[in-house]
This record gives structure tokens, sequence and C-alpha cells, in this order.
């Protein structure tokens, strides 16, 4: 069956339903028209690297989970601790973009805001891309942070085992031992070339009386050493570590002063491609909703074909004069 005929045939349905998308994309764009009028801002932000001499890949990552952050739930709260906008809004109007221009392109994020507050989209925009940067960094910075508590713990053990040696010892043994080992040396060299005013006995009896008192203080000065050195290594271990907070830091600091308005004040979203597009999208839906009503119709009412007329029964048909 044509098209034209089924229209023929079914004009009673398909002429009604012409109107549904038209109500549809009337409605639509008629809703779309009475919002109030929706303001936007953008501010670029250059995205900072995770580590010195990270690969493009792994700034690319580093971008991507950034362009992530802005529109999370977490930089939402953010942004309505700062701001009197509310998280949920925050969130809904929040969107980035890449700005294909300039030498470092590659680690420059667009943060775009878009709302009906017009004086308080560059603060929301601000905040969020703050907000993110400190939230991409935070992973890096709670690491150097409990590497750093951790090798400040292990010194202050460590320094409290010095302590509990030295107040069970007298004092730190080590500069003593090292004094009987030069006085041992000594000895042993007058030994063996006498020439003072000692005799040989006396000098073996002072050798042995030190070398004893070395037997007693070698024990002592080892667990001493151990324990200087492992306050030294925990002591370098907490330095590094807080050089890298440090550097963390002030890569954070230097994101959130990368920080650039691409406009001083929001501008208004134009409403005609607004308008235009909610209606056509209303149209199609409206198509959509026809066409399934049309499917609805045509099922409960399927069409009937008449039956055929023998060939007796046919009427005669009138012979054409020549």
């Amino acid at each position: 069956m044509e098209l034209s005929e089924y229209g023929r045939r079914h004009r009673a349905v398909v002429v009604p339903l012409t109107a549904v998308p038209i109500i549809a994309a009337a409605g639509g764009a008629g809703w779309a028209a009475v919002q109030p009028a929706e303001y936007r801002h953008s501010v670029e932000i250059r995205v900072p690297a995770p580590a010195d001499g990270g690969g493009a890949a792994l700034l690319e990552q580093h971008v991507s989970t950034y362009r992530g952050l802005v529109a999370s739930s977490a930089v939402a709260a953010a942004v309505a601790r700062e701001t009197s906008v509310r998280a949920g809004d925050a969130r809904n109007g929040l969107r980035t973009s890449r700005p294909q221009q300039g030498a470092h392109a590659g680690a420059i994020v667009r943060v775009t805001y878009t709302g009906t507050r017009r004086f308080e989209a560059p603060a929301v925009t601000k905040a969020a891309a703050g907000a993110a940067v400190t939230e991409l960094m935070r992973p890096a910075m709670e690491a150097a942070q409990g590497s750093a508590a951790a090798a400040e713990s292990e010194a202050g053990s460590g320094r409290r085992a010095l302590d509990r040696a030295a107040a069970r010892y007298g004092g730190l043994p080590l500069e003593e031992y090292r004094a009987l080992q030069n006085q041992v040396a000594q000895l042993e060299v007058e030994l063996d070339a006498p020439g003072g005013n000692r005799s040989p006995a006396e000098i073996r009896t002072a050798l042995q009386t030190r070398k004893k008192r070395l037997a007693v203080l070698a024990p002592r000065a080892m667990e001493v050493a151990e324990l200087q050195d492992r306050v030294a290594q925990a002591d370098r271990k907490a330095a590094d570590a807080r050089l890298k907070v440090l550097d963390l830091e002030a890569r954070t600091d230097a994101a959130r002063a990368s920080l650039v308005p691409v406009s001083a004040a929001a501008r208004p979203v134009d409403r005609g491609v607004i308008v235009l597009r909610t209606g056509a999208l209303s149209a199609g839906t409206g198509v959509l909703a026809a066409v399934g009503i049309l499917v609805v119709v045509q099922s409960r009412h399927p069409r009937r074909d008449p039956l055929p007329v023998p060939p007796g029964d046919r009427p005669a048909q009138p012979a054409e004069l020549p």
C-alpha cells in the first residue's frame, strides 16, 4: 500500500497525530523561553605535572584526572563552602575544555560555569579550579606527609633509645671507646720500640687495663653506634619527605597562580540557540510519541482486506463499441 493511500484510509488517525510534534516543539521552546536567564564565565589554569620529568602520557593522564575532578562532589562541596551557590547547582553547571592554542596548551584546562547567578559565576569558576588542583595533588601530598611523619616518628624513637642508653651507661661510650683505641695503639707502638721513661712491664700493664675496658665498652659502643645510625637515616628520610611536601605545595601554589579569567565578568548565554535546541529535541520526542501512538492504534484495529469475489459472481463488463 502506498503512503498516500494509507493516509487517505487512516486520515482520522494520522491527521491528529501530526499535531503532536508541533505541540511538543512549541511547548519545549516556550518552556526554554520562560526559564531564568543564564550566564557563563570561564577561567584557564595550568594543571601541575604529577612529578618532575614526567612524560607526555603521564601529563595527559593527570590532565584527564583534573577534568574529572572539576565536576566531582568534593569540588562542588568546596565551591559551596566558598560561595553561596549550592553544591548541586555548582556540579551541574561546571564543565571543562582544552583550548588548543599556545605552546603549553596540553597542560591548560578551561573551567566554565553556567548558572543563573551572574555575579557569583566568577567566584564559582575560581573556587572550582583551585579546589580541583587541591584534590588532584591530595594523594601525593598525603603520601609525602605520611612518609615525613613516619620518618620523624622513627627518628624520635631512636633518640629516646639513645637517651635510655646514655642513662643506663652513664653517658654515651663512643668517645671513651675511641680514646681507648687510640691509647692502645700508642702503647703497642711504645712497647715495640721503647724509648720513654716507662718500663715494658708498665706498658704491658697499662695495655691490658685498657684492653679490658675496651672489651667492656665494645658492645655498648656498637649498640649506641647502631642507634645513632638509625636516627641519622630517619632524619635523612624525614628531610627528603619534607622537601617533597614543600615541592608539592610549591607546584600547587604555582598552579593556583596560573589561573587566568577568560573574561572579567560573566556573559549572558544566547537564549535563541537554547530555545531552538529545546524545540528541536521536543519535536523529535513528539515524533516518536506519535509513531508509538500510531503503532498502538493499528495493533488494536488490524486492517481487514476485502474477501475475493469468485469469477462467476463478478458483474459482466459492458462490451466496447467498435
